[in-house]
Formats: structure tokens, sequence, C-alpha cells
């Protein structure tokens, strides 16, 4: 089509149309985005967060993908914004401007804001401009919209950050600055951020990683999951031996006493196996005990091994069987048994992955529902 072609009345018609059009897909695209999330789909899909899913998967900035998460999470609790979003009367940055206000709202009264207060916050700002609307939010709620973090990115490959603070927050900072300037010499805020930065990294895990080493396999990539090694034997079977003295009591059968020390000896046992008495009987004087260990107790991860693991893998390993893609997050690691400590697995590395916090509730929940 040659729009050029066409008279003004014609260009008219058809874009009011065309707008039409789009406010009604965008209300519809909401209602799906809202089912996905209900669902976690993204989990299976094998990314660590909704937002993540509509930027990579789906190819929404991330402003975009911001705004269509408050969309639709605000339609789940406030159904009718489906009607004022397709007539025009708000749009998604009014709903993104009142998911935001919750959150400050939030930070400074530690509660929600009450449903009926976000429906007559959003019919007064209907039909209004972003800057006349944060006006009458933040005079509605008294509280102020901090200006979100900015990268701007320059030829060089520097990046300039651009932060807000609070004022406890800077304190915060002019305190460490104060603290470390035998170590950070030079008043600059960029040195000191880094310099913490790389003590926390060196801290968790030995050194310091650079991003290149750090990346994710591609689809296709082989041994993304360590090897398992066979497992042991899921139960065995222990027999302990306590001596006791016997001695008949009236009415009641020989009562068995045992040491302090052989006590504690057999307690012991016990607990370091997670064992249950299966059967046990008393021969010549000596309490015999047949226990089942049902699973070994569960060892704590060593700090070495952990940093070992995360130097060799510094992100999610989870993998969407149906996809073959890997999540490949770096944020809120996790060391996972692939084989689980109550199916037998152990802390042998080749029995140890690293997962995103997501990815590892998720994989315990589908166990979980196999039970």
């Amino acid at each position: 089509m040659i729009l050029k072609t066409l008279s003004d009345d014609l260009l008219e018609t058809r874009l009011k149309k065309l707008v039409g059009t789009e406010r009604k897909i965008t209300h519809l695209v909401l209602q799906y985005i809202g089912e996905i999330d209900r669902r976690k789909l993204y989990v299976r899909r094998a990314y660590s967060s909704l937002f993540e899913f509509l930027v990579k998967e789906h190819g929404y900035s991330a402003a975009a993908a911001m705004r269509r998460i408050e969309g639709a999470r605000l339609l789940i609790q406030i159904p009718e914004v489906s009607e004022k979003l397709e007539s025009g009367a708000l749009n998604l940055s009014h709903v993104a401007l009142v998911q935001r206000a919750e959150r400050e709202y939030k930070k400074e009264t530690k509660s929600d804001i009450p449903i009926e207060t976000k429906r007559e916050l959003l019919s007064r700002i209907e039909n209004q401009t972003q800057s006349k609307s944060e006006t009458l939010i933040s005079q509605e709620l008294d509280i102020s919209f901090v200006t979100k973090n900015k990268l701007t990115y320059h030829k060089d490959e520097s990046v300039t950050l651009m932060v807000t603070f609070t004022k406890d927050q800077l304190a915060d900072l002019e305190q460490a600055q104060s603290m470390l300037s035998h170590a950070v010499p030079e008043k600059n805020w960029a040195s000191l951020i880094i310099y913490l930065a790389q003590k926390e990294i060196s801290r968790r895990i030995g050194r310091k990683i650079p991003l290149r080493e750090i990346q994710a396999p591609q689809k296709g990539s082989k041994n993304l999951q360590p090897e398992i090694k066979a497992p042991r034997s899921k139960t065995k079977s222990t027999e302990l031996e306590i001596k006791t003295s016997t001695r008949e009591t009236k009415g009641s059968g020989p009562e068995i006493k045992t040491s302090r020390r052989e006590t504690k000896s057999y307690l012991w046992e016990a607990t370091s196996h997670t064992s249950v008495a299966e059967t046990s009987h008393v021969e010549n004087g000596i309490l015999h005990i047949t226990a089942q260990t049902l699973s070994r107790k569960r060892k704590a991860i060593g700090r070495k091994l952990k940093q070992q693991l995360l130097l060799k893998d510094a992100f999610c390993l989870f993998r969407d069987p149906q996809t073959g893609r890997t999540c490949g997050s770096r944020h809120f690691l996790q060391i996972d048994h692939i084989k689980s400590i109550s199916a037998g697995g152990g802390n042998e590395p080749a029995n140890l992955q690293v997962l995103c916090g997501r990815h590892n509730r998720y994989k315990y929940e589908q166990e979980v529902k196999k039970e």
C-alpha cells in the first residue's frame, strides 16, 4: 500500500481504526502475560523471571516489558482496567505508574495500597499526562518517586551509571569511604564501589571472574549437566549392641537399664544415620537393636567446594528439555543436588550443579510432585 495516494480523510480514518485495534490487542497481550505469570511458564522455559522471558524470548525492550508486566498484574487485581485501556482513557504508562507508586508506598509504610485506593487513583489520572499523573499520585499518597538508575553506553565501551541514593544510603557510602581510605585513597565513588564489589566476589568464590570468562552454554552444547555417578545403596542395616542389666520388678517384666555412656553412644549412632529401630530383643543381658538407615544425614557443602563449582559454572545450568535452552542467570545462584539427598544423592562434585534460586525451587517442586 502506498500511503501517499490516500486522501486526508481516509488516512485519518484508517489510523483511528488501527489505534483502536492496537489498544484491543494490548489488552489481550496483558491477559496472556498474566496467565503465563500465573502458571510460571517462563520457569519451565529456562528463564529466571517473567521480565527476562519477555525481553529475550519476545524481543520487548526493558521498559516495554516492565510496563506490560505491571499492567498484567494490575488487571488481575482490578479487571475493569481492561475496558479503560481499550477505550484509551488509561495507557500502559498510567498502569505502570500506579504499580511503581505502590512499591514506593510500601517502602515507606510497610503496607500495600488498598484496592479501592488504587481504583480511585486510576480514576483520577484518566486522560492525564505522565507528569500530571505523577503529581496527582504523589499528593494523594504523600510519596516521592525516586528516579530509576540509568546506564549510558559510550563508544569506548565505558558506561555512565546514574544512581539515586537516599540520605541514609549516602551516609553509609561515605562511612565506608572513610573506613577504607587506606585501600581506596582517591575519593572516587566508582573506585569505592568496584573495591567493595571485588571484595564480595573474592569472599564468595575465591577470586574475581571477568565477565568474558562467564559464558552460559548455548543451545545444543554438550555436557551441560555434570555426570551422575551410580547412586549408593539407599538403605543399609546396622546392628548395635548395648550392654544392660536386668532385674525383676513386681507386676512387670524385666526392666532394661543402660549405662549413660553406652546410651549416648547409641543415640549418636542413630541420629548420624537418621535411623529408626526396626527390631530389638534382649539376649544374655545384651539389648540387640537392628536399625535400618532410611537416609543419610545431610551434610553442609563445604565453602571450598562451593567456590570451585561457582568458578566452573558461574550461571544457572537449568535446561528446558523441549528447546534445549539453558537459563544462564547469574543472580541468586545456589548449589543444587542433581540426585536429591532423600533419593540417596551425596555431596560429591558429580552430583552438584549451579542453579538460580527460581529454578532450584522449581526443580524441588517437580520432584515433590513425582513422589
